[in-house]
């Protein structure tokens, strides 16, 4: 497959400039909030281990409200393994649901639950080759500039029937109005709460207009089983209409 047409990728930036606020997450963890407009995000994800190096991306996340405090969403994209020519990514469809919205009030905890699924469209060593369903619960709570959450989760992959238990922590903090960092350590093991893939990562986000937020995420494994360890670097754009 020939590499995808980043021209195009490129006049989409421009078209939305000038669109509304922005407001989500480079995190794994995802945001409590559901959104509240339409939001278009433009990603790309690189993975180096001993195996090889990873490219997902370039890929478009889009999410819609669907009522108040209930999101879906749909991401798509392309890809590389290093070694074979440009593939497509597994499709991925969500949905975020505030069950006790988090408010703007300090110390008030918020849970959402942001359940998907992950059709096995990949292709040329990009894909999972499952069905994969996730259900993860965020529970979380923010004081002045400080957010923290926390999350615990489900995967579930239908044709193998492989579980795999989903943990995760984030702190955040917004240093002023349009930049934040965040840490957050994240794992994921069978259900008996072995053959951990336990990961650490540092990011950012920074408005660059009220339109358009800059998003990044840098990562490393701290512990795998059955696998090299591996670092990750993530990029986003973000444009909310």
């Amino acid at each position: 497959m020939p590499m995808p047409h980043i021209k195009g990728f490129a006049a989409l930036l421009l078209a939305l400039a000038l669109a509304g606020p922005a407001a989500a997450s480079p995190y794994k963890i995802p945001d409590l909030s559901a959104a509240t407009s339409v939001e278009i995000k433009l990603q790309a994800q690189y993975t180096k281990s001993l195996d090889g190096k990873r490219l997902e991306g370039p890929a478009l996340d889009m999410t819609a409200p669907l009522r108040p405090g209930l999101e879906g969403s749909v991401t798509v994209g392309f890809g590389k393994v290093s070694g074979m020519s440009w593939g497509v990514l597994d499709t991925e469809l969500g949905l975020k649901w505030e069950l006790l919205p988090i408010g703007d009030e300090d110390g008030h905890v918020g849970i959402t639950t942001a359940p998907s699924i992950t059709l096995p469209t990949g292709t040329r060593g990009l894909g999972s080759k499952d069905y994969q369903l996730t259900v993860p619960l965020i529970v979380g709570a923010h004081w002045g500039g400080l957010g923290l959450r926390g999350l615990i989760g489900v995967q579930r992959e239908l044709r193998s029937d492989n579980n795999t238990l989903q943990l995760g922590a984030l702190a955040k903090y917004e240093v002023t109005k349009r930049f934040s960092v965040g840490v957050e350590v994240a794992d994921e093991s069978t259900l008996k709460f072995r053959d951990h893939n336990l990961s650490a990562d540092v990011g950012f986000t920074y408005s660059l207009t009220p339109a358009v937020e800059l998003q990044g995420r840098v990562g490393h494994t701290l512990r795998v089983s059955g696998r090299p360890s591996a670092s990750e670097v993530a990029v986003f754009f973000e444009f909310a209409l």
